[in-house]
């Protein structure tokens, strides 16, 4: 700067008045609002929590009144100084702020922001109750608990096959009962920040009940007069989300269903992403397309994945997958110490059988099976 200083000073004015404009950076411009625009720039409740986090164009949320409130506050503040805001329910008194009586839960609430000039409005909704937040690291993915909570809600995943946190259409009046069971209190949209794309694990999971270290009748919740676990999805209705392990591990899968195909703790996985998980301990019997992990996997991403224990099948049998296919499906840094049995040959139908996988389309990267 100071050689700049010295060479202005050593040339004629009128050179320097030409060169320091090419200099000096432009003032950055301020945008201004439209007078046309609707959205919110704020939004705030007190007290308790917003479920996911504010974004002008996100016009749906949830709030989880805190424990013991009758009233919340709502301030909404409209991007354009200019625009009318109307919240209802009306204000509860004319203390301070736009108050809500919420000693009745739940309780919906609209903000409607209308713009200074022009009709078009703009509503934003806040179902405000006692709820639990199941996407506490708002990475959205709806977290399982521990111990018996966290294998109810590794079951309820089968009604939630797409995992974005609402009951699929094809659940039946018994199913959303359960469903809710597992996951009580629930918001409106678990509380993931945009929309739910999958479920993850924050603790180990075991199905030994009675921790003997087998499954038998003792272990009732899932024993299922001997047939053991109801994997999640088939080649009718395929999971398609996302599962986190997040290193965790699940101990002692049972499933005992000779006759059945697409076996495995998930029976049919199709475009998306397992990761970071273990499995240990499994004992999986089926007919075709059996596994530990996955019965059959298209268009599916496996990583950093362990499983160990015992498989027995027809045909496509394998330790982590029992047929992946397409060829866009991967498995990486995966391994299988598991006994995979043959029990003969079906007609029509390849048997192929592996430590690690089956029948395979996909591509294998530095994984192992021994």
């Amino acid at each position: 700067m100071v050689r700049f200083i010295f060479l202005f000073l050593s040339l004629p004015t009128w050179i320097a008045m030409l060169i320091m404009p090419l200099l000096v950076a432009p003032a950055t411009a301020q945008t201004t609002p439209s007078n046309t625009d609707t959205t919110l720039s704020a939004l705030t409740l007190a007290p308790g929590t917003l479920l996911s986090t504010f974004a002008s164009d996100k016009t749906t949320y949830a709030f989880a009144v805190q424990s013991g409130a009758t009233e919340i506050t709502v301030t909404a503040t409209p991007t354009n100084s200019g625009a009318t805001v109307a919240i209802t329910p009306a204000d509860a008194n004319a203390i301070s702020g736009h108050q809500v009586d919420v000693s009745t839960l739940p309780v919906s609430i609209r903000i409607v922001v209308s713009p200074a000039m022009g009709t078009t409005t703009l509503t934003y909704t806040v179902s405000a109750g006692n709820f639990t937040d199941y996407d506490t690291d708002g990475d959205n993915l709806i977290e399982l608990g521990a111990g018996q909570t966290g294998l109810a809600q590794l079951h309820a995943m089968r009604w939630d096959l797409n995992a974005d946190g609402a009951i699929d259409t094809s659940a039946t009046t018994s199913d959303t009962t359960a469903y809710n069971a597992a996951f009580p209190n629930r918001p409106p949209g678990m509380g993931c920040d945009t929309t739910c794309i999958g479920y993850e694990l924050t603790a180990n999971l075991n199905f030994d009940e009675n921790g003997d270290g087998a499954i038998t009748s003792a272990d009732a919740t899932y024993w299922n007069i001997g047939e053991g676990w109801v994997p999640i999805g088939s080649n009718t209705t395929k999971y398609t989300g996302t599962f986190h392990g997040n290193d965790y591990t699940i101990s002692h899968l049972f499933i005992d269903r000779s006759a059945a195909n697409h076996i495995g703790l998930f029976g049919y996985a199709e475009g998306g992403t397992i990761r970071n998980l273990s499995l240990v301990n499994a004992d999986v019997t089926g007919s075709a397309y059996t596994a530990v992990l996955v019965g059959q996997g298209n268009r599916l991403q496996l990583m950093h994945i362990r499983v160990t224990g015992q498989v027995s099948g027809l045909s496509d049998g394998g330790g982590l997958v029992g047929n992946l296919t397409h060829g866009s499906s991967t498995i990486t840094a995966c391994g299988a110490e598991v006994d995979v049995t043959g029990r003969g040959s079906r007609p029509y139908i390849d048997v192929r059988f592996g430590g690690l996988v089956g029948g395979n389309s996909g591509t294998i990267t530095a994984s192992y099976a021994t």
